[in-house]
């Protein structure tokens, strides 16, 4: 008889001791993964970490201003990492800076040593949820990495990129890009945003629905304010 799950099931329908395994729960896996900036090679202004977001070797990872890394984020930085500034890492982003080898290896199914393989993504990078970023990739200033992409080579920049292995689909307006950077309109990435657009095109296609999770479609607007139910 195992009595360790005996023990743990007669003692799980007791509240003191679910609220003592819900607060040892809590610590382990929330606080101990609460981020300060003198953990990093580098840390810049600004910078949003979201909860259950791990980070191997944060020593070796350098981040910019305005940095927003999302929920449930898994990073690798061991071989490396560099963030620019205003970059966004949606949630469940994974990224790695290390790989096995085979070829030649001493053993299977890899040899022991690791190799060591930097990653750099550029400011203002837009990573989309899910997406995967592997060793050795750089990510050009201003690329968009969509939902749930495989980046296995460099992206560059202002570029789109989708897929498993990712590819470029097209590419940023570069002339908006640049002229909205150098007037200043960079705007770090901030959870909870409440200002809404919804393009015209969607309130032609879906005018009902709207309709009846409460956006006022006929005013006029395209922009709402949005508001939670209390």
């Amino acid at each position: 008889m195992n009595y360790r799950k005996l023990l743990h099931k007669l003692l799980s329908w007791c509240p003191v001791y679910k609220i003592a395994l819900g607060g040892y729960w809590y610590y382990c896996y929330v606080q101990e993964r609460t981020y300060r900036p003198n953990q990093f090679c580098s840390c810049g202004q600004g910078v949003y970490f979201g909860a259950g977001t791990l980070i191997d070797s944060p020593e070796k990872m350098k981040i910019g201003d305005g940095v927003f890394i999302g929920r449930n984020c898994s990073i690798n930085a061991t071989g490396g990492l560099q963030l620019g500034n205003c970059c966004v890492l949606a949630s469940n982003t994974a990224i790695l800076t290390e790989d096995h080898h085979y070829r030649g290896a001493e053993s299977i199914p890899y040899g022991e040593a690791r190799i060591l393989k930097p990653v750099v993504i550029g400011d203002c990078v837009w990573v989309g949820m899910k997406a995967s970023i592997l060793p050795g990739v750089t990510i050009g200033e201003g690329a968009i990495v969509g939902l749930g992409a495989v980046v296995a080579k460099d992206v560059p920049s202002c570029a789109i990129v989708v897929g498993n292995p990712a590819r470029i689909v097209k590419y940023r307006d570069k002339t908006e890009y640049h002229s909205l950077k150098n007037g200043g309109a960079i705007r770090p990435a901030c959870r909870g945003s409440t200002r809404l657009w919804i393009p015209a095109e969607m309130r032609h296609k879906y005018d009902e629905l709207l309709r009846e999770v409460g956006y006022d479609v006929d005013a006029g607007s395209e922009h709402f304010e949005f508001k939670r139910a209390e």
